[in-house]
C-alpha cells in the first residue's frame, strides 16, 4: 500500500470516530431540547427540563451494574494508557540521546570502513606480490636443477683477452712473425738458414699459443659455469629470504585487518540493536493506540452508542497499524539518509 492510500484510510478512520462521537453528543442533548406545545404557547422542556417538576425514574439495577463495570474498565484502561505514555516519554528522551550517539557512531563507522578498506587493499596487493615472487623462485629452482648452460662466446673471448700468460705468448708470437717478415724482405725471397730458423720459431710459437689458448679457454668456460651456478644459487637464497620476509609482513597486515574487521562488525551490530529498540517502541505505541480506541468505544457505550468490539475488528486494525509502522519506518530511513 502506498502512502496516499494509507493516509486516506487513516483519515477515514478518524472521521468515522468523530461522526460517532457527534451522534452520541446529539443523542445526549435531545433529552433537554424544548418543544412547542401549540401556536403562541411558551416552550417547555420535553423531559427533565425542570428536575423539581418531573420526578426522576430510578435506573434498573442491571443497568447500574453494567455502567459501573464499564466505568471500572475505563479507569483500568486509562491507568494502563497513562503508564504507557510515561514509558513512551522516557523512551523518546532516550531516543534523542541515542540519536546523538548514533550520529557519532555513524561517523566512527565510516572511519572504520575506510580504515578496513585501506588495510584490505594493502593486504591484497602484498598477497599478489608474494604469489609473483614464489613463481620466480620456482623458476630459479628449476633452472638450478638443470645442467649449467654454456657461457656466451663474447664473455669467453673477453675473459681470454684478459689472461696474462696468453697475452705474453701472443705478443711473443707477433714479434717473431714481424722478425720473419723482416728477414724475408732482406733475403729477397731466398731461402736462407736464418729464414728457415725464424720460420721454425714462428711455427713453434703458434703451436704453443694454440695449446695455451685451448687450455685457457677450457679454464675460463669452467670458471664461468661455476660463477653462473653460484649466481643462480645466490639468487635463490635471496629470493627465498625475501619471500619469507614478505610473508611475515603479510601476517602483520592480516592481524591489522582482522582487528579492523571486528571493530567494524561491532559498530554495525550496534546499529542493528538500535533498530530492535525502535521496533519495541513502535509496539508499545501501537498498544497505546489500541487502549485509547477501546476507551473511546466504552465511553460511547455509556452514552448508548454501540460500536464494534476490538476483537471483531482486530485483524483490520492490526493491518492498519502495521502499515502505519512501515510508513514510520520509511520516514525514519529517509530522515537518516538526509
Amino acid at each position: 500500500m502506498n502512502r496516499g492510500t494509507l493516509l486516506t484510510a487513516f483519515g477515514g478512520t478518524l472521521l468515522a470516530v468523530t461522526l460517532v462521537s457527534g451522534v452520541g453528543w446529539v443523542a445526549a442533548q435531545q433529552g433537554t431540547r424544548p418543544e412547542s406545545v401549540g401556536d403562541g404557547a411558551a416552550p417547555v422542556a420535553k423531559v427533565n427540563a425542570e428536575p423539581g417538576n418531573a420526578p426522576s425514574q430510578p435506573a434498573e439495577p442491571g443497568a447500574l451494574d453494567e455502567d459501573k463495570k464499564v466505568r471500572d474498565q475505563i479507569k483500568t484502561l486509562a491507568l494502563q494508557a497513562l503508564q504507557l505514555k510515561e514509558q513512551l516519554q522516557v523512551r523518546e528522551k532516550e531516543f534523542e540521546r541515542l540519536a546523538e550517539e548514533a550520529e557519532k557512531r555513524a561517523v566512527r563507522r565510516a572511519a572504520l570502513q575506510k580504515e578496513f578498506d585501506e588495510v584490505e587493499a594493502e593486504y591484497q596487493k602484498l598477497s599478489r606480490e608474494i604469489v609473483k615472487m614464489e613463481a620466480e623462485l620456482a623458476v630459479l629452482k628449476r633452472r638450478a636443477a638443470r645442467p649449467v648452460s654454456e657461457p656466451e662466446a663474447a664473455s669467453i673471448q673477453q675473459e681470454m683477452s684478459r689472461d696474462p700468460s696468453l697475452k705474453d705468448l701472443s705478443a711473443e708470437l707477433q714479434s717473431a712473425q714481424k722478425q720473419l717478415r723482416t728477414v724475408v724482405e732482406q733475403g729477397i725471397g731466398e731461402t736462407t738458414p736464418l729464414i728457415q730458423k725464424q720460420k721454425e720459431k714462428v711455427a713453434e710459437l703458434e703451436k704453443r699459443c694454440d695449446a695455451l689458448r685451448a687450455s685457457v679457454q677450457g679454464e675460463i668456460i669452467a670458471r664461468l659455469k661455476v660463477e653462473l651456478s653460484q649466481t643462480l644459487r645466490d639468487r635463490i637464497v635471496k629470493q627465498s629470504m625475501e619471500v619469507e620476509i614478505q610473508k611475515e609482513v603479510l601476517e602483520v597486515i592480516r592481524s591489522r585487518r582482522d582487528v579492523s574487521a571486528r571493530m567494524l562488525s561491532d559498530a554495525i551490530s550496534g546499529t542493528v540493536g538500535q533498530r530492535g529498540r525502535d521496533a519495541d517502541f513502535d509496539a508499545k505505541r501501537d498498544s497505546l493506540a489500541k487502549i485509547q480506541a477501546e476507551i473511546t468505544r466504552l465511553q460511547l457505550k455509556r452514552e448508548g452508542i454501540v460500536t464494534p468490539r476490538m476483537d471483531e475488528t482486530e485483524a483490520k486494525l492490526d493491518l492498519l497499524i502495521r502499515e502505519i509502522a512501515e510508513l514510520r519506518k520509511e520516514v525514519r530511513e529517509l530522515k537518516s539518509k538526509k
